[in-house]
């Protein structure tokens, strides 16, 4: 639902009295302030690989034996909303630090239509829901063997079944989108985009100069930059589980781990580390740090501290292939414009940015080499040769 915005602007009052009428002018609403958002990622395995052509290609080279080491890359998305009407030409440009080696700016790409919004999953509006029919297993917890109660079977021609993924209500971040602002611009955008490399940095000074807006400064240290890249060891044991580690990422509020396959008779299988019935899917792209702490305390979510976990053998007992997803959840930065000497106490900022921060990795499960990563094993129980396997990325039967 759109919000409806009811603005009285320059409506009067008449009050008479004793014969002659006092006229009092409204005060004008203070104009809405410009709001920057930067979504701020790393990537690394598949994920990175997305970044410069698509999940599909990356998928395609990791299941070929096409990605090698080095496999990091970082993502930006740019957000610009302003009250303000464009003057002249509508445009907007941010001007970045050199160490981002992405030119001396992005521009924002000015936006007049809403914009499609991402449709998040409920029970009623779930992937497996086109029409065929499909089976779902779900596990979840860190450990082996699965706790009691596992697998959940989800069947799509049972709508009850799907109950037993509301484990709990995750709350996405309200998102910025054309609808909620005179003016919008972006970026990426159909006009410019372009792949950064995994050492590029956001420290230094940013300025934000758009005709709709005023211009944004502000500086970024180093404890503002790009998360870490998720550097995931794997080590099959000898009846299946597979064990999990990975150097504690600073400034992580939580981790969320997924694992996405296909048994042998076709049922899709889906394995969280979530103590509690949750799938990978059903989780927000972005949350707010104290969203993502809510969900630690609710075992939704492995803690900040967690450097380990164990994807239990039931798991991966069946399964041809799978596809391992984990996620860290960052901070926020905030900044407004600052206050300058003397101003009033009634003053407000005329602009105020939010930079969210995640890291994110997407590897085959039991195979370090095609991570990119610092590795361990190679996947195989100790001593055994592991077997080539002909993987298809496109017939893992995954819900979406």
């Amino acid at each position: 639902m759109n919000p409806v915005r009811i603005s009285l602007v320059g409506a009067s009052v008449a009050i008479v009295a004793g014969g002659s009428a006092a006229v009092t002018q409204a005060a004008a609403p203070a104009p809405q302030p410009a709001t920057y958002w930067m979504s701020v990622e790393t990537q690394s395995g598949m994920a990175a690989m997305a970044n410069g052509g698509g999940m599909a290609a990356g998928m395609a080279m990791a299941f070929g034996g096409g990605m090698k080491g080095g496999n990091v890359g970082h993502s930006l998305a740019l957000q610009l909303g302003s009250g303000r009407k464009p003057e002249g030409v509508a445009e907007g440009q941010h001007f970045v630090p050199s160490v981002l080696n992405a030119g001396k700016s992005l521009p924002l790409d000015y936006r007049v239509e809403k914009p499609v919004e991402r449709r998040e999953w409920t029970p009623d509006n779930n992937p497996m829901n086109d029409g065929q029919h499909a089976k779902l297993k779900l596990y979840w917890g860190c450990g082996d063997p699965p706790g009691a109660g596992q697998p959940r079977i989800l069947d799509s021609r049972s709508p009850q079944s799907f109950a037993a993924l509301k484990g709990v209500d995750a709350r996405a971040m309200q998102e910025l989108t054309a609808q909620r602002f005179t003016s919008y611009g972006e970026w990426p955008n159909a006009k410019n985009s372009r792949a950064l490399k995994g050492d590029s940095s956001l420290v230094g000074d940013h300025l934000i100069q758009a005709t709709y807006s005023p211009d944004i400064r502000f500086n970024l240290a180093q404890t503002q930059d790009f998360l870490a890249p998720l550097k995931i060891s794997q080590q099959r044991g000898g009846n299946g589980a597979t064990a999990l580690s990975w150097p504690s990422i600073a400034r992580a509020k939580g981790y969320f781990i997924s694992v996405m396959g296909q048994d042998k008779d076709g049922t899709t299988v889906i394995w969280t580390s979530s103590q509690i019935p949750m799938a990978g899917f059903a989780l927000p792209q972005w949350m707010a740090p104290a969203e993502v702490t809510r969900l630690v305390g609710l075992k939704a979510m492995l803690p900040p501290t967690a450097t380990t976990c164990t994807v239990p053998a039931a798991v991966t007992g069946t399964m041809q292939s799978a596809i391992l997803m984990m996620t860290a959840f960052g901070d926020e930065t905030n900044v407004a414009e600052p206050k300058p000497a003397g101003a009033p106490a009634t003053w407000k900022p005329a602009w105020n940015v939010k930079l969210r921060y995640k890291t994110s990795s997407t590897v085959l499960l039991g195979e370090n080499g095609m991570s990119g990563m610092d590795g361990g094993s190679d996947g195989a129980p100790a001593g055994k040769t592991p077997k080539k396997k002909k993987l298809n990325p496109f017939g893992l039967g995954l819900p979406f």
